[in-house]
């Protein structure tokens, strides 16, 4: 979510996005193109008990807008009352203004963030079987199963012939 101001026009661009090289194909269409080229990114929580209200969610949006080019990216949960702030550099001074909001701003770990890929899941090899057209397929199982009957027919004879060869 870019910073905007209330009037929904966006306050700055991120020079990131134009001195990326282009991804391969198989990443994900997220924020990859935000994240810094020395690859550092840091991901930081906050809690705020006292956030209740989209009124209050605005102020801290408001708060926030100053240092629109050190956040690459933010969201406001107002259910579970969090904050979360995508950045590269350290945010102390974010730290220092969103405590003085008065909503009980409470930092609650800062960690380094790394944007997963989409994996390419090699596709299972078809069997012989599956390869070939059903009518050929189908060719197959009946040659096999002519071979399976003549071999049975041929030991039961021979079991037979044993049998007599017993009786006698």
């Amino acid at each position: 979510m870019a910073l905007e101001q209330q009037d929904g026009t966006k306050t700055t661009t991120h020079t990131a996005v134009e001195k990326r090289a282009p991804y391969p194909t198989d990443c994900s269409d997220s924020q990859l193109e935000l994240i810094p080229d020395a690859g550092c990114m840091q991901v930081s929580y906050f809690y705020l008990p006292e956030l209740r209200s989209t009124l209050q969610a605005q102020r801290v949006r408001k708060a926030l807008l100053p240092f629109a080019e050190k956040l690459l990216e933010h969201h406001i949960d107002i259910h579970t009352r969090h904050v979360t702030l995508y950045h590269q550099h350290s945010i102390d001074e974010v730290t220092k203004v969103l405590q003085q909001l008065g909503l009980g701003v409470e930092l609650q770990q800062t960690l380094s963030h790394f944007e997963p890929l989409d994996l390419q899941i090699p596709q299972p090899t078809p069997e012989l079987d599956s390869a070939l057209p059903p009518s050929a397929l189908e060719r197959y199982f009946k040659t096999l199963q002519q071979w399976a009957v003549a071999v049975l027919g041929k030991l039961k004879q021979w079991l037979n012939h044993l049998n007599k060869k017993q009786d006698s």
